[in-house]
């Protein structure tokens, strides 16, 4: 019994030894640092929803935000290019080759003949036929999802699209954009904003596209010019207008057939007359707005 004992405790002590070793040796590794900066790719306050700046946390809507980074960072160039970045709003039929912008909300298709409903800046817009929206004069995209869409009365039941336009800025500004890939579509932007004086700015927006494609005799082309004008009347009052004009045309394509939901044709194959010539589509659009700050709050 005695030597067993003995044994247990030589044990012992040599366990002891061993912890106190590794102890000993530890390393403390460096500190990481990581910082960003921050971003506007999301957003605080807003106004679209009840009609008064509030924090967006505040109050209990539904609603999805793409910003302008995003938009740049996702290459967006059409309004159904950003669809894929909200959750529960799909493109829909644009009528035969992209000639106007249409989606649904939570599964409820907007009108199939006129495209879908939308406010910009707050006020009600397409009310009927217009041409796609071009980014190039939109800040940002706001989807109000659900019942609080009817806040602006007539519009689709799953909700409904505002568009922030852009505006004349107070201190010069200009950007030049140029887009081309392989299928032969080519794209050019250019924007220009400055102060007149202390109390009138502008802001001048032009794009254009020339748009082949790999089906045969299909192609597109489209003129975008956008002025634009602020008047600040007084601290507290600015009258802002804003103009529009598109022009867009190309070959009515709606796709290809299928039998039995198999291709039987190739791809390229267009199956109407080329000869028909070029379906065109005109949009002229204007807006005035005058805002007058009350208080602070």
């Amino acid at each position: 019994m005695q030597h067993k004992l003995g044994l247990l405790s030589s044990l012992g002590l040599s366990f002891i030894s061993t912890f106190t070793w590794a102890e000993e040796t530890s390393t403390v590794l460096e500190t990481i640092r990581i910082q960003a900066e921050s971003t506007q790719e999301g957003v605080s306050q807003n106004s679209s929803a009840t009609k008064f700046t509030h924090d967006v946390l505040d109050v209990p809507f539904n609603r999805a935000y793409v910003s302008k980074q995003m938009m740049e960072q996702q290459d967006v160039q059409r309004i159904d290019d950003a669809l894929t970045l909200v959750s529960g709003v799909f493109h829909q039929n644009s009528f035969g080759g992209g000639f106007w912008d249409n989606y649904s909300f939570r599964g409820f298709s907007t009108d199939p003949n006129l495209g879908a409903s939308m406010i910009r800046n707050g006020l009600s817009v397409n009310r009927g036929i217009s041409a796609p929206k071009d980014v190039v004069n939109i800040e940002s995209l706001e989807f109000l999802k659900g019942p609080m869409a009817a806040l602006y009365g007539r519009g689709e039941t799953g909700g409904l699209l505002n568009l922030n336009s852009k505006k004349p800025q107070w201190e010069s500004e200009s950007e030049v954009n140029l887009r081309a890939n392989t299928q032969e579509q080519y794209r050019i932007s250019l924007e220009h904003t400055a102060p007149i004086n202390d109390e009138l700015a502008y802001r001048v927006a032009v794009a254009h596209e020339d748009n082949q494609s790999f089906r045969d005799h299909v192609s597109s082309e489209r003129w975008f010019f956008s002025p634009q004008l602020t008047w600040k009347i007084s601290d507290q009052t600015q009258l802002d207008f804003d103009s529009e004009f598109t022009e867009h045309k190309g070959t009515f394509d709606r796709g290809v057939s299928t039998v039995n939901h198999q291709f039987v044709m190739d791809p390229k194959t267009f199956t109407g007359e080329p000869d028909d010539g070029d379906l065109k589509i005109k949009d002229y659009f204007y807006q005035l707005r005058l805002s007058h700050e009350f208080n602070p709050d």
